[in-house]
């Protein structure tokens, strides 16, 4: 008896602690920041390699581009190889370097020859007054190695 009184016992707590489990309804988790529509920063280009060029060396060392949104200035730089494609970032990283004018730099390492590259960069900034967070994006360009 004492056994069954065990089993029973067991069944009424899951069953209590299985009904603690979330599954939807409307006194579910609230997110208390707002959604936000993402940022671009059309201005944003590569500028060494220029965007669109061709024949680039596969050995260039670093990759050169402006924007003129100043959250992406420590934003998270990104190079994907898109032909042949690649869904692994050659580079994933914040900018190394800032210039004169916006001109941010970010040191690759050797590519692949008769490879296309696209460059884009993106931002959490901060959302003033609150602990959420925006984003910033800019597509910064491509260009194929030799």
């Amino acid at each position: 008896m004492a056994i069954v009184k065990r089993h029973l016992v067991a069944v009424f707590a899951l069953a209590a602690l299985s009904g603690c489990g979330g599954g939807g309804g409307s006194a579910g988790f609230v997110d208390p920041c707002p959604a936000v529509t993402a940022v671009t920063d059309p201005l944003a280009t590569l500028t060494a390699p220029a965007k669109g060029a061709t024949g680039v060396s596969t050995t260039i060392g670093s990759v050169s581009f402006t924007v003129t949104n100043a959250d992406l200035q420590t934003g998270i730089f990104q190079l994907v190889a898109t032909s042949p494609p690649s869904s692994t970032p050659v580079v994933n990283r914040p900018p190394i370097t800032a210039g004169a004018g916006g001109v941010l730099s970010v040191a690759i390492p050797a590519l692949q020859p008769h490879t296309t590259y696209d460059a884009s960069i993106q931002a959490f900034p901060g959302i003033p007054d609150s602990n959420c967070r925006g984003q910033v994006n800019a597509d910064l360009g491509t260009f194929t190695t030799q």
